[in-house]
């Protein structure tokens, strides 16, 4: 995630992906800090919403559900989510 925002003409604050973002998808600067710090799993409609900013900062719009880099983020996002579901199943018992 810190890639792709890196990558990026010019490096967004945090407050301005907050305000990119669509309406509805709980992206404050916290979560938005957290998530991009590592300290925090968003959920998959968090995250989504994170990667579209990102995806296209650079146009001032947001990326559409059929960009073509959208799947392999969403795809990142599933292994993660997966990986840490094996880890506390294994933790728990």
């Amino acid at each position: 995630m810190r890639r792709l925002r890196s990558a990026l003409n010019r490096t967004p604050t945090i407050e301005q992906i907050s305000r990119c973002a669509p309406r509805g998808t709980g992206l404050s600067p916290s979560l938005i800090s957290s998530v991009l710090s590592g300290k925090k799993h968003p959920s998959r409609e968090a995250y989504v919403a994170l990667v579209r900013v990102l995806l296209a900062y650079d146009t001032g719009k947001v990326a559409s559900l059929q960009h073509p880099e959208l799947a392999q983020w969403i795809e990142r996002w599933q292994r993660c989510s997966y990986s840490r579901n094996i880890t506390r199943s294994t933790k728990g018992g």
